[in-house]
């Protein structure tokens, strides 16, 4: 996966941009520890975007985060790493 910004500072009126994805991804964004954070469908057009916040819509915390992205019909996987500023 190609992430950017790296790191990523929020809050930020610009998302992180997850590209290089197949079509009919799921992302989900990890704690180093395992636990999930965010999960979405891509965009479409091999990108898919994320806004820094958790599924209550609250700002994460300072830390890296893991990406993993996976095509619906399993036989691809991606996986990506960000550091995120919080401010």
């Amino acid at each position: 996966l190609d992430v950017g910004p790296n790191p990523y500072v929020i809050p930020s009126e610009e998302a992180l941009v997850i590209r290089d994805l197949v079509g009919n991804t799921t992302v989900k964004i990890l704690t180093v520890t395992g636990l999930l954070v965010s999960q979405f469908k891509a965009h479409g057009g091999g990108r898919a975007f994320w806004d820094g916040r958790d599924a209550k819509g609250q700002l994460v915390s300072s830390g890296v985060y893991f990406i993993t992205a996976f095509a619906d019909n399993g036989n691809q996987i991606a996986t990506g790493k960000v550091a995120v500023v919080r401010r």
